[in-house]
């Protein structure tokens, strides 16, 4: 054989060596991703039925954890879900890393810019509680001008409704449901505001289910995302948690999910 065939040889070898070095120094990354990713820490609402409760037993549990369950078992990474927290603690441990995922949230600006959302995986409709005997009419929020109302601790109902909320109305925020449904029994304040199944479940839960009703008009739509630390070692899952995300709900996974705990209260 000639020495031109060898040279031309050993150039063949020498690029598909480079080639090789190049596939590898791109897969490292994904690889290291994966190891650092075979868990996930995380937390979410202690009182938010049906989407993330507390069970008998202290376990999370919901709509939310169905969905978090389904998600990250198709990923392959297991879901250690952390003890009962104030919501509050949860965000700061969320921003500062020591928490990797929360599994349900409302979307607003602030919490845009210090955590990364997920597409949305349901919608809930959002309602005014009222005694049945002092109900009012609401066809929108200037209706609520000169009432004494609650909403929860910590929570949001989007960017337009917290200004407005914060600029015109009188609403005092709680930590238990039950106490408060029983406060708009006895005629404390005038309304409370829940997510409508949420309101619903707690009303029937204490024992106040025709007494304490919604208005018929909602106050909003609002999505569910799961909420992400930008410092965990597992963001860039987003990219894979999105697209299962939207095909659980494209496929009416997350509306059975709901139907089903609305039978609870039949």
């Amino acid at each position: 054989m000639s020495l031109g065939y060898f040279y031309k040889e050993h150039l063949n070898v020498a690029k598909t060596m480079r080639l090789y070095l190049l596939l590898l120094l791109f897969t490292l990354p994904i690889n290291l991703h994966a190891t650092q990713c075979q868990s996930i820490r995380a937390n979410g609402p202690n009182g938010w039925e049906p989407v993330s409760y507390r069970g008998a037993h202290g376990q999370l549990s919901g709509i939310a954890v169905e969905v978090a369950n389904r998600v990250f078992s198709q990923l392959g990474v297991t879901l250690r879900y952390g003890p009962k927290l104030p919501w509050k603690r949860q965000l700061h441990r969320l921003e500062h890393g020591t928490l990797d995922l929360i599994i349900a949230a409302y979307f607003n600006k602030d919490r845009d810019k210090r955590f990364t959302y997920s597409k949305p995986y349901h919608i809930e409709k959002i309602s005014i509680f009222v005694h049945k005997d002092r109900t009012f009419e609401f066809k929108n929020l200037d209706n609520l001008k000169g009432k004494i109302g609650l909403r929860p601790l910590g929570g949001t109902y989007g960017d337009y409704f917290d200004k407005f909320a914060k600029n015109n109305l009188n609403i005092k925020e709680y930590s238990d449901a039950g106490s408060n449904i029983h406060r708009i029994y006895q005629g404390n304040e005038d309304y409370v505001i829940l997510a409508l199944l949420d309101g619903l479940i707690s009303a029937k839960k204490y024992g106040y289910y025709s007494k304490v009703i919604p208005l018929p008009k909602e106050v909003a739509q609002l999505p569910i995302h799961f909420l992400l630390s930008k410092k965990s070692p597992c963001i860039n899952l987003i990219e894979s948690i999105n697209p299962i995300l939207t095909e659980l709900k494209s496929s009416n996974f997350t509306k059975n999910l709901e139907e089903k705990y609305l039978r609870q209260l039949d």
